[in-house]
């Protein structure tokens, strides 16, 4: 894990972006998302740029370089965009919740499951 100290993203994005992560092992859902987020960021001219500053960012960290390495860290872009689209793009939400509600409900039921595990036993949950 590659944590940032210097970032300045909002905590809704960081939770997006982590969420994604988790969808990684869905399969078809994860495809998906995948598929549409990277459009969608090529559509408003951002995708390309995003791309080369993750991997001017990953540069020197172990395991990010090659083949294998440029995977990774296109999977770190898909995560960094839907964390932040997910909770500020009203049209990236509804183009997700038209061409892909099945991946917009898995993305919900992770955030009501984060909610909960957070929540767990505190007044907030009662």
């Amino acid at each position: 894990m590659t944590v940032n100290i210097n970032s300045a993203k909002a905590l809704n994005s960081v939770v997006g972006h982590e969420i994604t992560h988790v969808l990684e092992g869905t399969g078809e859902f994860y495809t998906a998302l995948e598929s549409m987020v990277t459009e969608y960021a090529k559509s408003k001219g951002e995708y390309n740029a995003r791309l080369t500053e993750l991997r001017s960012l990953y540069a020197d960290v172990d395991g990010y370089k090659g083949a294998d390495g440029h995977e990774k860290i296109k999977k770190e872009l898909v995560a960094d965009l839907v964390g932040d689209y997910i909770f500020t793009d009203s049209e990236f939400i509804n183009r997700l919740s038209v061409e892909n509600r099945n991946v917009l409900e898995k993305i919900y039921d992770e955030l009501k499951y984060l909610c909960r595990v957070a929540t767990a036993g505190s007044k907030e949950l009662r």
